[in-house]
Parts: C-alpha cells; sequence; structure tokens
C-alpha cells in the first residue's frame, strides 16, 4: 500500500498540531541563539501566533490547511487564491517527511493550479531559507528583496512555436 498525501481545512482542534510543526520546523535555528529552553519556547509560541494573526489580517479568506500523510497531520499549507494570483503564503511540513517529495507533490498541484486558471503563481521566501533553491528549481523566479524577504513568482511557462 502507497501513502497518499490529502488537504483538509485546519481546525481549531488541530492548533497544538500546528504549533508543534512550528517549532519542529524553526527548532534548527534557534539552536543558534543563546536562550533556555522556556525563552525559547515562549518566543516560538509568540512567533506562531504573530504569523497566524499575519496571515488573518493581510490574507482574508485565505486556505489553511492541514497536509495529512495516511491521516496524520505532517504539514501546513496556506493558499491566498484572488482573480489573477495564487499566493503560497506557507508551506511546512515535518522535518522527518522532507525529501521524500511531499513537498514537490504539494507546489505541483499548485503549479498546475496556477497554469489551469492562467493566475501568476507568487510566494515570499525568507532570504537564509534554504527552500529558495528549491523554489528556483521548480521554476520560481527572484524578484525584490527587502533584506528579510524575497518575493518570488512562477516564470511563464515556455510558449511553444508560433503558428
Amino acid at each position: 500500500m502507497t501513502a497518499s498525501l490529502q488537504l483538509r481545512a485546519l481546525t481549531a482542534a488541530d492548533a497544538e498540531a500546528v504549533h508543534a510543526l512550528y517549532v519542529a520546523t524553526r527548532m534548527p535555528e534557534m539552536a543558534h541563539y543563546p536562550l533556555g529552553e522556556a525563552e525559547r519556547a515562549q518566543f516560538l509560541r509568540l512567533q506562531s501566533l504573530a504569523q497566524q494573526a499575519h496571515h488573518a489580517r493581510h490574507y482574508p479568506g485565505a486556505a489553511l490547511d492541514a497536509v495529512l500523510l495516511d491521516g496524520r497531520l505532517i504539514g501546513r499549507l496556506c493558499v491566498w487564491r484572488q482573480p489573477g494570483e495564487i499566493r503560497l503564503m506557507d508551506i511546512r511540513l515535518l522535518p522527518e517527511c522532507c525529501g521524500a517529495g511531499w513537498g514537490t507533490q504539494l507546489l505541483a498541484a499548485l503549479i498546475a493550479e496556477a497554469a489551469r486558471s492562467g493566475a501568476r503563481l507568487t510566494l515570499h521566501a525568507a532570504v537564509a531559507s534554504r527552500a529558495r533553491a528549491w523554489y528556483r528549481r521548480l521554476g520560481f523566479v527572484e524578484g525584490v528583496d527587502d533584506g528579510a524577504t524575497v518575493f518570488m513568482s512562477l516564470a511563464a511557462p515556455p510558449r511553444g512555436p508560433a503558428r
């Protein structure tokens, strides 16, 4: 039996699992800061809440989905759809699930959706994020760099020969 990904809307019942996901994905960078365990936990709780508030304020009506692998929450996908644009706000997978192609599968579905709808697929990536190289491999090009994040958009698909 092969594993399969599913998406479902996040619910209030997912709050702790989503926070644990956030902590798991941020912990490697937190190792560089001289904080105690309690301070680190409090900082990450505040960062997680701040991210949620930012998404709610700037991306009203966005799809906030749990990524499930055989029914187990392994990630989160946040996408804001507007006429002419699909914005990937956040794609986050548990570290032990990275490298297996799940993120690429999720992003490929968004790329296909953008192609079908004619919408531009965009995102912001942290300047220091290793994901920038992954996005470039999938066809994204970098735009404005504000020092903290880089705006990226999917390059237009190549056009066929003129008729």
